[in-house]
């Protein structure tokens, strides 16, 4: 990634049209299409190296992270969390009482928030001079699109495009689905708690409105289809939120199906099969946390110049689409579905589109779940890492042993680092615990610049910090741990 930027608009081509007979027609260098993580941080890469941009947005900047999904969610686990704390501040001799959660004041609250941060957004492509157009865009060919504003049909043409359109809710095709289900989207403006809920998927969203809704009152049941929750993460990691919602009285279904749903007026009968074995369960509402399919509306599903695979774009390392010029990122490709990493492609996208040379790399991206504990992990699970016919050896640090995370009341969790035992590389870190979703950066760093474990060993780490978990970590890959 290079850092020096030079302006670079060789391009020339003016973002505003003076002419009167003209209004609706404009002319860029780069065109951005979505205003999401991704999108509009190509707008100001972009800007930042010369371009004139525009950035067309149908809805609202910060796209489903900022508005319907990341920040939403952390404010009401963060927000959930306080009706734990009598119990954990109890053990201090600080006794404590929550009388009720004011759904209404923390709606408000997360509306808040979610306006200032947007506000900042905005800001950011005023200081970058990127010209906004909200309205629904469609892709008519190479440097050609099609804006709708307001009834209104207006026309760009840019020297490059990218599309970040990301993605909408997936719609489970059950039987029941239709009208039975509720999305996240509904969860995040509800102003009433349920008595029960089911959740169906136990991905990242389903596991963290399990918890929100648990901490709430709500009985909770989840259904995973897979032996694990969070698949695709460490077992390890998949244990701790386990025994947690065990713990909290989280009922888990793995290795399961709905197989239909049945809505009545006050709640839903849900038919769940496990092991051939029907199980019937009522409950007020179903939270269908399948996931999410990319938003391909913009290339108006027609356009058979550019190459798609499983409802996804395809795209090369540079992030460029089947058609020179045209480029994807985000949700919209195919790989993680992550603010983070869309934001990086967008990053990508951009230099890429202003004359330089830049590759996406995937080997160093961290997952987190900011459950309580939080979960994060980058690099490769230990049954990758095996399922791959590699050498590890593994270190593990129970956070029990940590000082730090004793002090303040939150044992659970640990450190683990996958190596491989002959280069003494770092393959993998991951973590649960307090603070595992900003400690993770350290094991992100390790993996990008390739790292040994020995690195990680001769790195003084702050005491008592839970940080220095990674150290100990470390030091248990070779049987060298000094507090266990």
């Amino acid at each position: 990634m290079k850092v020096d930027v030079k302006s670079n608009n060789k391009l020339g081509c003016e973002n505003v049209v003076n002419e009167t007979d003209q209004r609706n027609k404009y002319e860029c260098d780069v065109l951005v299409i979505g205003g999401g993580p991704g999108g509009y941080t190509a707008a100001i890469r972009a800007s930042q190296l010369g371009a004139k941009v525009i950035l067309v947005e149908k809805e609202k900047l910060g796209g489903t992270c900022l508005n319907k999904g990341c920040i939403p969610t952390k404010i009401l686990l963060h927000a959930s969390e306080a009706m734990n704390l009598p119990k954990r501040f109890s053990d201090y001799g600080v006794y404590l009482s929550v009388d009720h959660i004011n759904m209404e004041h923390l709606m408000k609250k997360k509306d808040h928030i979610v306006s200032q941060l947007r506000k900042g957004i905005e800001y950011l492509m005023k200081k970058n001079k990127i010209i906004i157009l909200k309205g629904t865009a469609i892709l008519e060919g190479p440097g050609f699109v099609k804006v709708t504003i307001n009834d209104e049909i207006s026309e760009i043409a840019a020297k490059k495009i990218i599309i970040a359109t990301g993605s909408k809710v997936n719609k489970l095709k059950i039987p029941g689905a239709d009208g039975g289900t509720i999305d996240s989207d509904t969860l995040l403006t509800m102003n009433t708690i349920p008595k029960s809920l089911l959740v169906i998927g136990g991905g990242a969203v389903g596991v963290e409105f399990s918890q929100i809704m648990s901490n709430l009152g709500t009985e909770v049941t989840l259904v995973e289809m897979k032996s694990q929750l969070l698949p695709g993460m460490d077992s390890d990691l998949s244990k701790v939120i386990e025994k947690t919602f065990k713990e909290e009285g989280i009922k888990v279904y793995e290795n399961s199906v709905v197989k239909n749903l049945e809505k009545n007026e006050k709640s839903v009968i849900v038919t769940i099969q496990n092991n051939n074995i029907d199980t019937a369960l009522e409950v007020d509402c179903v939270l269908d946390a399948s996931g999410r399919i990319a938003n391909l509306e913009v290339i108006n599903y027609n356009l058979n110049h550019i190459e798609i695979e499983n409802n996804k774009i395809v795209v090369n390392e540079r992030m460029e689409t089947s058609i020179e010029g045209i480029y994807a990122i985000g949700d919209v490709v195919k790989g993680f579905q992550l603010a983070h990493v869309a934001s990086h492609e967008g990053l990508v996208a951009a230099e890429n589109c202003m004359g330089l040379n830049e590759t996406m790399k995937y080997d160093a991206v961290p997952l987190c779940v900011y459950t309580t504990p939080e979960l994060a992990s980058v690099g490769l699970s230990e049954e990758e890492a095996l399922s791959k016919n590699l050498n590890i050896k593994k270190g593990m640090f129970p956070l029990m042993a940590c000082g730090k995370a004793n002090a303040v009341g939150a044992p659970a969790g640990f450190v683990k680092i996958i190596t491989d035992s002959q280069t003494d590389l770092v393959l993998g870190v991951h973590i649960a615990g307090e603070r595992a979703t900003d400690i993770i950066a350290e094991g992100v760093l390790a993996i990008h610049m390739k790292a040994k474990t020995s690195d990680l060993i001769e790195s003084i780490h702050a005491h008592p910090t839970i940080a220095e978990s990674v150290n100990e970590a470390a030091r248990s890959v070779f049987n060298m741990s000094i507090n266990i």
